[in-house]
């Protein structure tokens, strides 16, 4: 749970000790979200500083835990029918520069119904190797996707 308690160095001293518990040599950090985490943060600075700073914390997290960092982070609001884009990051260009993948989910909004939903999924950076898109199903009642086969 984020508070503004949570900083970088505490949540590292965190997982550290998790993998220490479990005689692991290695985790992974889901951060969900980076905006509502940087809005947590006590700071002067322009809102966007504050997310290009917390950002490049949780890159040299990962390399120094060898550990992946999953962070969810929200795009900014536009047309649903546009192509994801890099432009789209909210914030800050910065998560682009900092993250070895940078992976988009859209699709049409819709209710929570029973009614399965086509969503797209796109890998737009790959730091190492390809990118590309995947088209995908996504079943609000199970909270379920699945790939759509091209078949």
């Amino acid at each position: 749970q984020g508070s503004d308690k949570v900083t970088v160095p505490y949540l590292k001293a965190s997982v550290l000790a998790v993998m220490e518990r479990h005689n692991a040599d290695k985790g992974l950090i889901v951060v969900d979200y980076l905006q509502r985490w940087a809005r947590q943060i006590p700071s002067q600075r322009e809102f966007r500083l504050v997310v290009s700073a917390l950002s490049s914390e949780l890159r040299t997290l990962s390399e120094s835990l060898k550990t992946p960092v999953i962070a969810i982070a929200s795009q900014n609001r536009g047309n649903n029918k546009e192509e994801p884009n890099m432009n789209r990051l909210r914030e800050s260009g910065d998560l682009e520069y900092d993250g070895d993948s940078i992976i988009f989910l859209s699709g049409q909004p819709g209710s929570l119904s029973s009614e399965d939903r086509q969503l797209s999924l796109s890998l737009l950076k790959n730091r190492f190797g390809n990118t590309g898109d995947l088209k995908l199903s996504f079943r609000p009642s199970t909270g379920i996707m699945y790939e759509i086969s091209n078949l």
